[in-house]
């Protein structure tokens, strides 16, 4: 992989300035070789991926893409976590929520974090912080372009500290990756009020464009679809 982009900025704890939007993100492209080495996307139309990006069991609610012709568009599905149990704590990352790849390929995005911008809660009345983490997993070409499953996993929080989500993301810029293998760990703050706000967004990015992660065999959308709950009629209503 070549480097091509990076923000990342010395390590040691470091205080969000909320008036100024910040990222932390590493960006890297494949060599010809190496994309060349990817199947096209057209092979998951009939190859579908049986590996989904956490276990079912964390699960507890989630929504489809939403796309343009939508009333409310919204350009990545949501997997939203259940709470932890006791044995949690931010000093064992492992000890959350795996976060695994869907598919094998090259980890060509790195995030620890970023601050998205704030989301008013209806149901608390009022602003919620938002910084997260994410991952690019480059798993197939099109057009002689990349296709990256995009994982943004937020936990609706400010951590207080840039540094504080580094731990929870395992794998490292260009590393290649097989199918199953664990990524990195979702953080599940403790805090009632985000519940069913604490989610992974993800989707698929190809020549810029966002596209539906329709990737996954039957079995495995059916058993995501059984788990939405009333969360996904937000976006109906």
């Amino acid at each position: 992989l070549l480097p091509r982009t990076s923000t990342t900025r010395p390590s040691g704890p470091r205080r969000y300035n909320p008036s100024a939007p910040r990222q932390g993100r590493q960006t890297a492209r494949l060599t010809k070789a190496q994309l060349a080495s990817l199947p096209d996307i057209t092979h998951f139309a009939s190859h579908k991926s049986d590996r989904f990006l956490v276990d079912m069991d964390v699960i507890a609610a989630g929504h489809p893409y939403f796309g343009k012709n939508f009333s409310r568009p919204h350009t990545g599905c949501h997997v939203y976590f259940k709470q932890p149990g006791k044995e949690a704590t931010p000093q064992k990352p492992s000890s959350y929520a795996p976060i695994y790849a869907v598919a094998d390929g090259f980890i060509s995005n790195v995030t620890p974090w970023f601050q998205l911008r704030p989301i008013y809660d209806s149901r608390l009345r009022k602003m919620m912080t938002n910084y997260r983490y994410g991952l690019g997993l480059t798993f197939a070409r099109t057009d002689g372009q990349p296709v990256v499953f995009h994982y943004s996993i937020e936990p609706m929080v400010d951590p207080g500290d840039e540094n504080f989500y580094r731990p929870f993301l395992k794998v490292k810029l260009g590393q290649r990756v097989k199918k199953g293998e664990v990524l990195g760990w979702m953080y599940t703050p403790p805090r009632p009020e985000t519940d069913l706000r604490t989610h992974i967004h993800f989707n698929l990015m190809a020549k810029s464009q966002f596209m539906a992660p329709t990737m996954f065999t039957k079995e495995v959308t059916e058993a995501f679809h059984q788990r939405w709950g009333k969360i996904a009629q937000r976006y109906s209503e």
